[in-house]
């Protein structure tokens, strides 16, 4: 028995080499179908559409600063809050379409932390902020990240009084808080100058020269960036206020976008944002390059054909929810609407975060505890 397995084991080897050798004799090897995508041409074209977002956010926040300084501040007025108001919806909704960009400069901002964390943590210390007004301790210098960013400014925009009428009337009366506000916007304007230096600097010149899929490449840096966002925007905009972390029990004031009211609408445009520089198009729907899953789909259709699929299911469960939060989470038809739309969103995480990584050989380096 052991002889035959021996000589049927040759002669399947004899007739392999036999059909090499023929091969070899007509120069005619096996035809192998391999991706050939343009990598560093759509790396490339990241880089451009993350200088060109970062430069529309600071000057959003720029005219907030401006606006603040040689406006409000002397002769505070409604029409001057509204157009500060919808300069702040702009730049915090253009922000959530450069959230997945926190590489590079986000490595070591301040403290080893990315940049998002200084721009976007939320809900923003509201009790610390009045207490450096009233003691007159406006410098932010060395100021925690709980008192800083996008929920600080939202703060001072919408949250400082309940009403527009004693909002303006406290600023007509409080120059402390006028400096504070001033001060606020001042800070997300330099930060995001600094994250537009880099970006359009020498620093992220490798995004246009580097190749490949190991870690530190930029293919690594956008995949493991846009996932980690992916599912922030899940876990703390969506599960957390929701009360998926709290036994069920919603935390609104957790939210994001809280005193705007606009929870929804922030978490929303971060979702179709960064689906957009997956697919490889700007903010306006344009087409920048081929992006990342058109380099899955080059190197496995199925995978990426599974990924859009799913992206395709969520897009209309979005279009049920709509703002106020706090309208969602106290309404159990509503609320069961937005638990199904976290669920699906749970499912597409393990698609980008083992399917899409492993067929782009790309390790994922941040840490999560959410079990995904």
């Amino acid at each position: 028995m052991r002889i035959n397995k021996i000589i049927s084991g040759l002669a399947v080897l004899l007739t392999g080499a036999l059909l090499l050798s023929s091969c070899d004799e007509k120069n005619t090897p096996p035809v192998i179908s391999d991706c050939v995508f343009d990598l560093q041409g759509m790396q490339a074209s990241y880089r451009l559409e993350a200088a060109s977002r970062s430069e529309a956010i600071q000057a959003a926040v720029g005219r907030i600063h401006t606006e603040l300084v040689t406006k409000f501040a002397e002769t505070p007025n409604q029409a001057s809050l509204d157009r500060m108001r919808e300069d702040f919806v702009n730049a915090y909704l253009l922000y959530q379409g450069f959230a997945g960009f926190d590489i590079g400069q986000g490595f070591d901002y301040r403290e080893g932390t990315f940049f998002n964390e200084w721009a976007n943590t939320f809900p923003t210390n509201t009790d610390s902020i009045e207490t450096r007004i009233s003691q007159g301790k406006l410098n932010l210098t060395n100021a925690s990240r709980l008192l800083l960013g996008f929920p600080a400014l939202e703060y001072m925009l919408y949250g400082i009084e309940p009403t527009d009428a004693e909002i303006i009337n406290r600023y007509q009366n409080d120059g402390n808080a006028v400096m504070m506000g001033i001060r606020q916007a001042f800070y997300l304007e330099q930060l995001f100058r600094d994250i537009n230096e880099f970006w359009t600097g020498d620093e992220s010149e490798f995004f246009n020269l580097s190749s490949g899929s190991g870690d530190g490449s930029p293919l690594a840096l956008m995949v493991n960036s846009l996932v980690k966002d992916f599912e922030f925007n899940k876990n703390f905009k969506l599960k957390s206020p929701a009360g998926r972390y709290n036994g069920g029990n919603p935390q609104p004031e957790q939210a994001e976008g809280k005193f705007m009211d606009k929870t929804i609408s922030l978490a929303k445009a971060n979702y179709q944002y960064n689906k957009t520089l997956l697919y490889g198009t700007n903010s306006n729907g344009e087409s920048i390059s081929n992006g990342i899953l058109a380099y899955v789909e080059c190197i496995d259709p199925t995978v990426s054909a599974a990924i859009t699929d799913q992206f395709n299911f969520i897009d209309g469960l979005w279009m049920e929810l709509q703002d106020p939060f706090s309208e969602i989470v106290n309404d159990s038809q509503k609320l069961e609407k937005l638990n199904i739309l976290i669920n699906e969103l749970q499912k597409l995480t393990p698609a980008l975060k083992a399917q899409m990584t492993s067929v782009l050989n790309v390790r994922i380096t941040y840490q999560d505890n959410d079990g995904d």
